[in-house]
């Protein structure tokens, strides 16, 4: 019997307070203030809406060190290839003409050239085969003494605005150490770069 009391008590409430609010100005304008926001999005040059890009499969490009075969790189630098979506290798890539590369990582495994020290850095950089190499991404690694002891060290890096590589280019890399007077030439033992294609 008191299970229902409270039940009839609970309802006659809530039948009091849909009156008041539905019969009220107070009541109209907490409902006008529960109708749901609308949203007006502006995608303007000075606030532009971020989007995310689908690059077509056909447009990324992911090279690897596979060997010297069709190597037009410049010395102490050693040739990547494009493996391609299905799989087949093209060795001697270049940047298609009326293409760019962008490239956004590179990552990699080098080996002493000279002697290696504990507290060095060794570097991996994506250059190209021009008359004037340039160096246009870069990853970094200590040379820590597990690394000196087993005479390898794995560096990697990512830029989220890429570095852009114009038609016709092929892509090359290049291994060194550095110290605070001066450094050598390392060898690359695995190197691999991811980019995509973009109309020039």
């Amino acid at each position: 019997m008191n299970t229902l009391k409270a039940c009839l008590g609970a309802a006659a409430g809530f039948v009091v307070l849909t009156s008041m609010l539905t019969l009220t100005e107070v009541g109209r304008a907490a409902a006008q203030g529960m109708k749901p926001l609308l949203v007006h999005v502006a995608n303007t040059a000075a606030e532009p809406v971020p989007v995310t890009t689908v690059v077509p499969a056909a447009d990324r490009v992911l090279l690897e060190f596979l060997g010297f075969t069709n190597n037009a790189c410049p010395e102490s630098t050693v040739p990547l290839s494009r493996i391609l979506p299905d799989g087949t290798v093209d060795d001697a890539f270049s940047v298609p003409a009326g293409r760019m590369l962008v490239l956004t990582d590179l990552e990699g495994i080098i080996r002493p050239g000279i002697p290696w020290t504990a507290g060095h850095v060794g570097g991996l950089s994506v250059r190209i085969n021009s008359q004037s190499p340039r160096t246009l991404l870069r990853a970094h690694g200590p040379l820590t003494s597990e690394a000196v002891s087993e005479g390898l060290v794995f560096m990697s890096t990512h830029v989220q605005s890429g570095a852009v590589i114009g038609p016709l280019f092929s892509i090359c890399v290049f291994a060194n150490v550095s110290h605070a007077n001066g450094g050598g030439i390392a060898e690359v033992k695995e190197a691999r770069v991811h980019g995509y294609l973009i109309s020039e």
